[in-house]
């Protein structure tokens, strides 16, 4: 949940104010003053998460959607915004020809129903008790690390910066591989 991540985010910073009142908010209790940070800090994690699941670990959603007579798709169409589409399918299974355009997708034939996979953002959390959509294997430590690098960075902390973009980088090369465990190949003996 977002108030995990920001707890963890404001331990890593420093910010006791953040902490302490995401503690009050957690043991129900109704704290006095809500931080600055505190909204801005949420702001970050909705830039770092759409920064991870555009450039690095897309989201993939599938939709039957049908066609237009014009064969077109519109994006409006949509549950959620597609930021590249994948594939278009006819239902039996068969792969599809299409072509994207700004604000459609071209197919074959009009008036018929299409399996569409494309990639998409997650939506922007805002309440504290918001669950985070993330991608598989991505750790919340990840999203930690590029909240931290991004405050840094907007607060003109350069030095620190250098270290969380650091740490964000490695642990996001991490996730997108699968980090295994190393282990020596069996080898014979001479």
């Amino acid at each position: 949940m977002l108030n995990d991540l920001l707890s963890i985010v404001a331990s890593y910073l420093g910010l006791d104010e953040v902490s302490q009142y995401i503690d009050a908010v957690n043991i129900d209790e109704t704290p006095e003053n809500k931080p600055e940070a505190l909204d801005f800090l949420i702001s970050l994690v909705n830039l770092t998460m759409r920064q991870i699941t555009r450039d690095y670990m897309p989201l993939y959603k599938e939709e039957i959607l049908c066609s237009d007579e014009n064969c077109q798709i519109n994006y409006s169409d949509f549950s959620t915004a597609p930021v590249q589409i994948k594939s278009v399918s006819y239902l039996d299974g068969i792969s599809s020809t299409f072509r994207c355009f700004p604000s459609y997708i071209k197919v074959g034939y009009q008036n018929k129903k299409y399996l569409v996979k494309y990639s998409y953002t997650p939506s922007s959390v805002s309440d504290l008790d918001s669950e985070i959509e993330m991608p598989f294997g991505l750790k919340i430590e990840t999203i930690c690390f590029g909240v931290c690098y991004e405050y840094c960075i907007s607060n003109e902390l350069y030095s620190e910066a250098d270290m969380w973009e650091e740490r964000f980088k490695n642990s996001l090369l991490n996730d997108i591989n699968g980090k295994r465990a190393k282990s020596v190949p069996i080898r014979g003996w001479v």
